[in-house]
Order: C-alpha cells, then structure tokens, then sequence
C-alpha cells in the first residue's frame, strides 16, 4: 500500500455506459500469452479482481480477449466489465485502487512523471483524493485533463480530500466537484479552474455550456427510458421534487438540432407539458436555487411519434339524400382497424379488418345520421347523410 506522504484513490463507476459498443455483444477472442511476470517492468496497473465478463484489449490490437486477476496492464492497454460483471484495478505506481461496475470501459495512459493518471472513456465515474501532502490525481476526458486537489472549503479550512463525479457521453461532460477543487485543462481554450461544491458541462469542443452548484439531482419518473411517445403534440414529463429548490429546468436535445430549456416554477412541481415534434431525443431535469442550477439528473432517451392524423371513414351506406321507406336504414361502412366508431353518438362494434354496420331509426321527415371515427389519441374523423322518410 502507499505510504501516508502519498495520495489514495478510489473510483468507483457508478452508471456507464459500453465504451465499445461494437464489442459489447461479441464473443471474446481466445486468452492471450501475456502473464503478469512477463510485464512487470511495463505494466502501470494490474487486475486484483474479476468476477463476471471483464475484458482487456492491448495497446495495438483490436480485438478483445477475456480478462482475469493477476493480468499486468501496459499504457494504453483497455479494460472493459460487460453485463453484470466488475472488476478492481490497482495502480502500480502508488498502489492506489480502481473499482470498476458493470458496463464501464477505462484505458491505462503512460502515468504523468507526478500524478496518478487515469483516461475516462465513457460513463459515470466518482474519483477520489484522500490527503493533504497529494500530487493530485489527473482524469483524461474528451475536452482535455481534469486536476483532482484538495483545496480551501467555501466555509474555512482545508478539505481532507478532493472528490468529483464525472460523466461522460456523446454529447458533452460534466464535471461535479463534491468536494475540493478541479482544474480542466482544455484542449482549446484556457484552464477552466473548478471551485469546490460548483459543476460545468462541457461540450466536445471545450465550450462551456453549463455551470452552477454541485448538489442533488433529480430523479426522473416519465417517460421511462427508451420509450416511444405517439401523441398529438403535447409530451408530459414527472420527477420527483427536491427540498430546497425553488424551481426546475427541463433540458430537451433532439438529436439533430440545439436543444431547448423550459424553466418550470416552484419547488413543489414535478411535471410539465411540452409541445414536442416527431423526433428522437435526450432528456433530463435539473433544479435550481436562487437563480443558479443543479447538476441535470440522469440522461433519459425518448422517441417521440407526433400523430395527428385522424382514421380514415367510409360509408358505402345509405347514399346521400337516401329516401328510406321503412323506419330504419342500415348503416354500412369501413374504417382503420382499432378504431372507435360513433352512429348517431352510440358506439359501434368494429370488425378486425375495419368494417362496421348498425341499423339506425328514422323519423318520418328528414334525418341527419352522423357517423364519427376516432383513434386512440382522440383524432377523429366525421362523415354525415341526410336521409328522407316518406
């Protein structure tokens, strides 16, 4: 273990997702030859632990092989937990422990002359630095390095340790400093230095597109992930309510095009409904405090159908201006299977290829026999005759 003059970390990936996604369903490539022994004087971490699929990939080669304890890792080198399975890194140079949960992929760099270094590639992460007498811990993300450092607490003092959380997608990255202070050196642009209890979204090129108080997160109740909406226009969207916040900030991206922001008052809401276009989507609602946001919950994916086209309706029966000669006429026509039908505001039994007749009563004079076709989403379609009875 490393000596008290140096710095303890720990990650822990709480939620991620497969940073290959094209491997994630594979079948693993036969064992490699590479042994521990055999890489000592290289390897930058090694495999303490495995239970389940865990998999590794060299530096130079493509394909994945299974992985097991006791397995050296060399720069560059990849490890991946599948589907219900975690493993434990330790890190050569301090001695310093990585725990991996399932569905996460990290990647081992050449280790920077001070600092423990580890390369993020997809998911959510939560590292931490123990210690006052730290080098600090560097997290490689797509905008650039991310600095772990204890550092002065808003409230006085020096924090024991620097822990942030750290989510990486498509999209963007997001960086919650719990405690303590980051630094992100971005590839473009100037240092962003990360004060302790704030968070900043970063988008792929390194612009800031978001930032404000690390703090609780909402959690999203509708739609359930991965669902299709077919609705009319309008998309409602629950969470449960956070205490203390004075209101919520609904975050909608399409996949194609910017996304849009709808402020909802007070701290007691947890739905709202939004007009939203066929399209597919991420979704996320975040809290706000005095003006200033929370971190935004967890991403939701959502396809949305937009139907507003009622079902079609024809009648072959009666005929326009019909003259009946008896006290009732028969009603024959044909609509989209599913479909509710109305004659003369009494519903109507629809047949499983969309045909339907009833017999509707006539009064001596004219009569107006209405016949309405809806779906399920309430569009709906009308067709009337005017028939005599003489």
């Amino acid at each position: 273990m490393a000596s008290p003059s140096e710095h303890r970390l720990l990650a822990l990936a709480l939620l991620a997702m497969s940073g290959c996604p094209s491997c994630a369903d594979a079948e693993p490539a036969p064992v490699r030859s590479r042994t521990a022994s055999g890489t000592a004087h290289r390897a930058v971490a090694r495999l303490e632990r495995t239970s389940g699929d865990v998999r590794w990939r060299a530096a130079s080669v493509a394909s994945w092989s299974p992985a097991a304890a006791g397995l050296g890792l060399e720069p560059d080198d990849a490890v991946q937990t599948m589907q219900s399975a975690t493993a434990d890194l330790r890190l050569q140079r301090s001695g310093d422990l990585v725990r991996l949960a399932e569905n996460t992929m990290v990647r081992m760099p050449v280790q920077a002359r001070r600092a423990a270094r580890l390369r993020h590639m997809s998911g959510l992460l939560v590292a931490r630095v123990e210690g006052t007498e730290t080098d600090g811990l560097e997290v490689e993300v797509p905008p650039g390095t991310l600095t772990l450092e204890p550092a002065l607490d808003p409230d006085g003092g020096i924090e024991p340790r620097a822990e942030a959380r750290v989510h990486v997608d498509v999209q963007r990255t997001e960086i919650s400093m719990l405690s303590g202070a980051g630094r992100l050196d971005r590839r473009t642009g100037s240092p962003v230095h990360i004060a302790p209890r704030r968070f900043i979204e970063v988008a792929g090129d390194g612009r800031i597109v978001a930032s404000g108080l690390a703090g609780q997160r909402v959690e999203l109740l509708r739609p359930e992930p991965g669902r299709t909406i077919r609705t009319r226009g309008a998309v409602g969207f629950e969470w449960t309510p956070l205490a203390g916040v004075e209101g919520y900030r609904l975050v909608l991206a399409p996949e194609a095009g910017p996304r849009r922001e709808i402020d909802v008052d007070g701290g007691a809401a947890s739905h709202v409904l939004v007009e939203v276009p066929t399209g597919s989507y991420t979704w996320s609602v975040c809290g706000t405090i005095h003006g200033e946001r929370l971190p935004d919950g967890a991403l939701r994916r959502l396809d949305v159908d937009l139907d507003q086209s009622a079902p079609r309706l024809e009648l072959g029966s009666p005929a326009e201006a019909a003259i009946a000669h008896l006290g009732a006429v028969r009603v024959l026509g044909h609509t989209e299977p599913g479909a509710i039908v109305e004659v003369g505001g009494r519903d109507v039994q629809v047949a499983s290829d969309g045909s339907f007749s009833t017999t509707v009563v006539v009064q001596r004079g004219l009569t107006n026999i209405v016949v309405r076709a809806s779906d399920d989403l309430g569009n709906s379609r009308m067709v009337s005759r005017t028939v005599l009875r003489e």
